[in-house]
């Protein structure tokens, strides 16, 4: 059974517009149904395998972190984040860069109730001419201040397997 489309009409619309825009409006809501029953399955799946090692990544202070050290007291789920950011390519991808611009101002939510982190495959103390810059104790993205509550982390130097291959983003 189909919803019911909202009776509103815009001002001087015609008849082929209402038309096309009842359409659209379907098909949004099945859209949106579809999305409800992806995350249903993927709320359903089973737990992932062990992580075969203890990662250490690189940090923008010169040090490094274990994988097991992303975790605090009392908080055992991790969300990382794999910024599609390689050795090979001049400038990361710009969806990831838009998505972590973003995801600084969640972070101090997400984190109360949730480790978090970002990940890069290219080495920490890389500048890049695009002027989304890895430096220091965080990073900087379009031109962004550091921030405050996200630290990029490198997997340059390791096997970590995020996403390698950010040519596949663009």
């Amino acid at each position: 059974m189909r919803a019911r489309i909202n009776p509103s009409r815009f001002p001087g619309e015609s008849s082929r517009y209402r038309t096309a825009r009842n359409r659209l409006l379907v098909a949004e809501m099945d859209l949106r149904k579809q999305v409800e029953r992806v995350a249903r399955m993927r709320r359903k799946l089973p737990l992932g395998g062990p992580v075969p090692e203890d990662y250490v990544f690189d940090e923008g202070s010169g040090g490094n972190v274990k994988f097991s050290d992303l975790f605090r007291d009392g908080l055992d789920t991790l969300l990382i984040y794999s910024y599609m950011f390689g050795p090979q390519v001049k400038q990361p991808c710009p969806m990831c860069t838009s998505f972590i611009d973003s995801l600084e101002g969640a972070a101090e939510h997400v984190t109360q109730r949730a480790n978090l982190a970002v990940v890069a495959k290219s080495p920490i103390d890389r500048d890049d001419p695009g002027k989304n810059r890895i430096s220091g104790d965080g990073f900087e993205v379009s031109g962004c201040e550091e921030f405050v509550f996200l630290q990029l982390r490198s997997g340059s130097s390791n096997d970590w397997p995020g996403y390698s291959n950010p040519e596949g983003c663009r």
